[in-house]
């Protein structure tokens, strides 16, 4: 593909003659090239159980009307790469928390920590013809925004002139997601806490746009936990 971005057979093809310079990927001279040996997150039960989800809450003793938190511990310490990585202006991960009480469903929402809400599902405009449905809005997103020389967030690593935003899980980083939520006046039981963590290749808007077949998601990881009330 030259830098127009023209597509051969329904399929991108690159010319290393053409791509633009002073780009994110502008090609540096190397005496050796490395290259991985082995599949990696193509192969989908490589990724699962990467990373490591603990669920908390506070306060121990939960009452009917008030507000609980739920911490949700993500633990890349295995891993010797950010998640995702490769391609990341692809890449992207979320994690879903919901909360489940006498036949009644609530999802957690995260608070968007950006400037441009790029770390929360739906939050930014272009997320919503992008990512399409499988991901749920109030998601936390992880994931890397690279932009062209207008500063316009692009898809094309040829295009990329700087990253401006980037929260992936680092290499060997522990992280608390934190959420806020309370109780209904009338509860009583317990609370059970699901959280959820996905990986997808590319978004099914580029499937799209590259008239080429979307990827399921990965599971990446679950955590569980039942919460009692207390009666007092």
């Amino acid at each position: 593909m030259s830098a127009s971005g023209r597509l051969v057979s329904g399929k991108p093809v690159f010319d290393s003659g053409v791509l633009a310079t002073n780009t994110l990927i502008t090609p540096k001279e190397r005496e050796k090239i490395y290259s991985h040996n082995f599949p990696g997150a193509r192969v989908d039960n490589q990724l699962h159980g990467v990373v490591k989800l603990q669920v908390y809450s506070f306060p121990r003793q939960l009452k009917p009307g008030q507000p609980m938190f739920i911490g949700i511990e993500l633990d890349n310490t295995e891993a010797g790469h950010s998640l995702p990585t490769g391609a990341i202006e692809l890449r992207l991960a979320w994690l879903d928390v919901r909360l489940r009480m006498q036949d009644k469903e609530w999802q957690l929402k995260a608070e968007p920590t950006a400037k441009m809400n790029w770390d929360v599902a739906g939050a930014s405009p272009a997320d919503k013809a992008l990512n399409g449905t499988d991901i749920s809005p109030g998601s936390r997103l992880y994931r890397a925004i690279l932009v062209d020389r207008e500063g316009q967030p692009t898809l094309n690593k040829w295009e990329a002139v700087d990253k401006v935003f980037d929260n992936r899980l680092q290499a060997g980083e522990g992280r608390r997601e934190l959420y806020r939520f309370t109780l209904p006046a009338d509860v009583s039981g317990s609370v059970e806490v699901d959280a959820v963590l996905r990986y997808l290749r590319y978004p099914p808007g580029v499937a799209i746009r590259l008239g080429s077949g979307t990827v399921d998601s990965v599971l990446v990881a679950k955590a569980n936990k039942i919460i009692q009330i207390s009666d007092n």
